[in-house]
């Protein structure tokens, strides 16, 4: 839909939300920062929900187009126009400014695991460390992982375990 320009697909495909995981996300920013979409009554009024899995950050550059502390706002105000209670969720694997904007006036947990919600439970913002990863396999399977596991197993297992996090808040609320 992205790339072809769909702005308003047909409404009865019930009550969509959008996920992007890891580079994927810097073309939901670019969807979520075009006037054109934002003008289209798919976006504005019947999105009800993004997701943010796993995206890029880069805190060694200034912010660029791969860097989630940029998307968040974007997502924010999305989030606050139209119609409907929108929400806007973000899984990662490292800590960043992008959480502490989601949950305002609040901040996040300094501590690592955690998923801390918005008061009014539209906002999600969650952090699970490769190490925290590394530490739930080993207590759910007994297995020890060596000390330096490679960043892409727990990098893929936030699309899978995360995901179902975001829907368990009711962000699709009918079906097709």
């Amino acid at each position: 839909m992205f790339s072809a320009g769909v702005q308003d697909p047909p409404d009865h495909i019930g009550d969509p939300v959008i996920a992007a995981f890891s580079s994927g996300t810097v073309y939901l920013d670019k969807w979520l920062n075009n006037s054109h979409n934002l003008k289209g009554d798919f976006l504005s009024n019947v999105v009800r929900a993004v997701y943010f899995l796993e995206p890029i950050l880069d805190p060694t550059r200034s912010i660029t187009d791969r860097d989630v502390n940029k998307y968040i706002p974007s997502a924010l105000d999305w989030a606050n126009s139209g119609k409907g209670d929108k929400r806007v969720r973000l899984y990662m694997r490292y800590p960043s400014d992008a959480h502490k904007k989601l949950l305002s006036p609040g901040t996040p947990p300094s501590a690592t695991p955690y998923i801390s919600n918005s008061s009014d439970g539209r906002f999600t913002a969650a952090v699970v460390t490769d190490a925290d990863w590394t530490a739930a396999f080993t207590k759910v399977t007994g297995v020890t992982l060596p000390q330096r596991v490679d960043w892409r197993y727990s990098h893929h297992i936030i699309a899978g375990t995360m995901l179902t996090h975001a829907l368990w808040w009711g962000d699709i609320k009918r079906l097709p």
